[in-house]
Order: C-alpha cells, then sequence, then structure tokens
C-alpha cells in the first residue's frame, strides 16, 4: 500500500497536513468559526487536488445543549440553544434559544431566529441561505447542494458546510457505556470529550422540516477512523 501511495506513514502526513491547514484558515479570521477537514481527506485517503476538500466550519460563540444540561458553566457572551431530539426523526432536532443570547452572536444566526409558540428557534433553511451572502475574494461559486456550498478557487474545489456545536454528554455516554472490545477506553473517553455537531439538514417531506437540524459526529468519526486503521 505504501507504493501506492496509501501507506500508513502517507496518510498520517495526510491527516497531519490537514489538520495544519485547518488551524492557519482558523487563525486567520480570528472570531468567526472553526475549520474542520472532513471527509476522505480528514482520513488521509487523497491529495489537494485529487477530490473535493470537504470542510464544516462551526460558528464561534454559539453552543447547543443536550436538555437537562446547565448554561451556567459556559461563557456568558455565549449563545445557547437547547435541543431535544424527541420531537422528531431519529438523528434531528429543533434548537430553542435560550434566554440568554451571547454577546458574539453572528448576524447570520440573529437574523435565521424565527418565533413561535415554543419560543424562539433556529431556522435551519434560513440560517443556510443567510451564508449564500458571504463572498471570498477569488471564489466561483458551483451552487448549493443541501447545506453544502460548493465554491472553487483555482484548481480548488471546496465543500463547506456551516455547523454548530453541541454538548450533548448523556448521548455520547450512553454510547461510551456499552460493552465492546472496541475501540480501546482511551479512545472512547477521547471520542466522549469531542463533543457532536448540528448541521443545517431537515427530514424531507416533515412539516416542520425549516426547523431540523441533523446532530453529527464528525471528529469523533475521524477519530475512531484513524483508531481502527492503527490495528
Amino acid at each position: 500500500m505504501g507504493c501506492l501511495g496509501y501507506g500508513s506513514h502517507i496518510r498520517q502526513a495526510r491527516v497531519d497536513a490537514y489538520r495544519e491547514y485547518d488551524s492557519i484558515i482558523t487563525a486567520s479570521d480570528p472570531g468567526a468559526g472553526t475549520v474542520i477537514t472532513t471527509g476522505s481527506k480528514a482520513e488521509g485517503l487523497t491529495c489537494l487536488f485529487e477530490s473535493d476538500l470537504d470542510e464544516m466550519v462551526v460558528l464561534d460563540g454559539v453552543l447547543c445543549l443536550e436538555n437537562g444540561v446547565g448554561a451556567d458553566t459556559f461563557p456568558r457572551e455565549t449563545t445557547v440553544f437547547t435541543f431535544n431530539t424527541g420531537l422528531c426523526y431519529h438523528g434531528h432536532s429543533r434548537l430553542n434559544l435560550l434566554e440568554r443570547r451571547g454577546s458574539i452572536m453572528s448576524p447570520m444566526s440573529r437574523d435565521a431566529l424565527c418565533h413561535d409558540t415554543n419560543g424562539h428557534l433556529l431556522n435551519s433553511d434560513l440560517f443556510v441561505n443567510m451564508f449564500d451572502f458571504i463572498y471570498v475574494s477569488g471564489e466561483v461559486r458551483h451552487g448549493r447542494a443541501g447545506p453544502t456550498k460548493h465554491s472553487s478557487f483555482g484548481q480548488l474545489h471546496i465543500g463547506i458546510v456551516v455547523s454548530l456545536r453541541c454538548h450533548c454528554p448523556g448521548i455520547l455516554l450512553k454510547w461510551a457505556e456499552r460493552s465492546r472490545h472496541l475501540p480501546l477506553p482511551d479512545i472512547v473517553h477521547k471520542v466522549v470529550i469531542m463533543g457532536a455537531f448540528f448541521t443545517p439538514v431537515d427530514v424531507k417531506g416533515s412539516e416542520y422540516q425549516h426547523l431540523e437540524w441533523r446532530i453529527c459526529f464528525n471528529t469523533a468519526e475521524n477519530e475512531l477512523m484513524s483508531s481502527l486503521n492503527d490495528i
């Protein structure tokens, strides 16, 4: 596999390079969001121009909390939403704004808020559309597929999904407590600490699809894949 460019040391070198790239891009615009490479590149399987560079941008200053988790331990400038997965199809939820709107809430998130009898909810459809108005110098747009915005910069093709950080210890601890041989306990602990994310993906045909978000575990999945590759 090494001769083909897929040996473990080559894949790890790619993973390290993409993580360094993420750090540089994140540092170039402080306070905007954290860039995380996902997909095949996060696993070190493809070179930069071999396929699209799939990235997730996690907005700063916004946090989604599982019901029952207190918000007092988080900075007051953070805007906090609560979620309950029992109200939607499996893996999806609505995001309700708590009575504390942080001082660093992005205009896009603020303008995507809507009100109903349950309070202020974050509209996933409006949220995605807000980011269509953000352009980067040299960017060529190629439309949108679901929540993913496709663009290119010369030969580099990028797919970007904007997401929100999710703190859900109850969900992850249930997974961690399952009886298993793999992954090893230290990997399980690391996955629990990583948390999750909400992406603006609805359930097709749902009556409230414009209010639905999908929970995902991108960084945890990458960690699990990496640990299995080392076996």
